[in-house]
């Protein structure tokens, strides 16, 4: 896959398609063959490592949400940008924050919680 480019990935139950979106996520480390990112073997990372991949190049939008129940939108968008710095949030991570909203459709509502989504 090509940095920005989005991908969907269909199959059967049992396919393995959950499998796959654990290794491409680094959530999982191959039990054979090699996947690269970045032109880094996944498998030879350690734990901090593959979280330092996760927290800067990897964005997951699951189906069941896991979002804080007690946050509004935009505090959980929020969450992992302050993992990323010091923990305080910059004017920069402000407007990323509207950027990422906006670009998933949720821009009129960053001061909804989850239980107000559909």
């Amino acid at each position: 896959f090509m940095q920005g480019e989005y991908v969907a990935i269909m199959g059967a139950s049992g396919s393995g398609k959950s499998t796959m979106l654990n290794l491409l996520g680094c959530l999982d480390r191959p039990s054979s063959g090699s996947y690269l990112l970045n032109g880094q073997d996944i498998a030879q990372l350690d734990d901090d490592e593959l979280s330092e991949i996760r927290s800067r190049y990897i964005g997951f939008i699951f189906q069941s949400y896991n979002l804080i129940q007690q946050y509004t939108v935009y505090e959980n968008i929020q969450l992992p940008l302050t993992y990323q710095g010091t923990g305080e949030i910059s004017e920069e991570d402000h407007e990323r924050t509207l950027e990422l909203a906006k670009l998933v459709g949720l821009a009129t509502r960053l001061d909804h919680r989850p239980n107000q989504l559909s």
